[in-house]
């Protein structure tokens, strides 16, 4: 399985390093579809998300967008307080919208398809599913969404619609480039910068899934033994400890690398 994700779901390239006018940094990603279906696909609290980090020559990182920590959830920049968008319980409507360009390390490409409930708010529960309020999920080489439009069936036309931003992104619209997105990040940088990394990972089971399942408010007690259950087993997991054939922790905090790519800046 790790030579699916690394090798057989999606490719990540660094197209372009330059200088504003201004004297910032911009970046030019390409995220590119390997999977022949939607990426992440299946139930829609999965998501794939980028990780961008420009670092000087020790490895130390300066600027930050799409860091975890220790268990997986998004923080701000290189070692700020968890997003807004990640806490579900305290923010049920907040979501990182999709984005073609990137400016704040408060900011986070993530492809992930977000559902409402009648409500409003954000859920991964399949029965209070009722609006979808985002899908970018990286589409197939070639998708096009007016062959779906155009069908007499409502659930396949429903695959012609594009909830989100992502409607106004020719990658998400033109089956010439489907399959792929590109992303520009513009950046702040000091005379330390040295290099770009950036990484392409894969949440199966986000912090904010685990939220919303570790809510005990109006459960009988036979549901609260069983999410009791769930909270020990994750708490107790240790993601540090699982290596690859090469000694390699491969699901560290809580997220599985599918891809990655660096540049010198020039």
């Amino acid at each position: 399985f790790l030579d699916m994700a690394r090798n057989q779901t999606a490719d990540l390239e660094i197209l372009s390093t330059e200088f504003t006018a201004d004297g910032q940094l911009k970046v030019t990603v390409k995220v590119t579809n390997k999977a022949g279906h939607y990426l992440p696909s299946g139930v829609n609290f999965r998501r794939v998300f980028l990780e961008f980090l420009v670092n000087d020559s020790q490895g130390n990182v300066l600027w930050a967008s799409g860091r975890t920590n220790s268990v997986g959830a998004i923080i701000e920049g290189v070692d700020g307080p968890v997003l807004p968008t990640e806490l579900v319980l305290e923010n049920p409507q907040a979501f990182q919208p999709h984005y073609e360009t990137i400016t704040s390390e408060d900011q986070v490409q993530i492809y992930q398809e977000v559902v409402a409930d009648s409500n409003g708010n954000i859920t991964t529960s399949f029965l209070r599913r009722v609006f979808t309020i985002k899908n970018n999920r990286l589409r197939p080489e070639g998708f096009d969404p007016a062959f779906f439009f155009e069908s007499s069936s409502p659930f396949v036309r429903d695959l012609a619609e594009i909830p989100g931003n992502a409607k106004f992104d020719p990658y998400y619209t033109d089956p010439s480039l489907t399959g792929a997105d590109i992303i520009e990040y513009i950046v702040p940088v000091t005379a330390s910068a040295d290099n770009i990394k950036v990484t392409l990972y894969n949440q199966s089971i986000p912090p904010f899934y685990l939220q919303q399942r570790f809510n005990v408010a109006n459960v009988g007690a036979a549901e609260k033994e069983n999410i009791e259950r769930l909270y020990y087993l994750t708490s107790h997991l240790n993601t540090q400890g699982a290596k690859d054939k090469n000694g390699e922790a491969f699901i560290e905090d809580w997220k599985l690398m599918l891809a990655t790519d660096t540049a010198a800046i020039q």
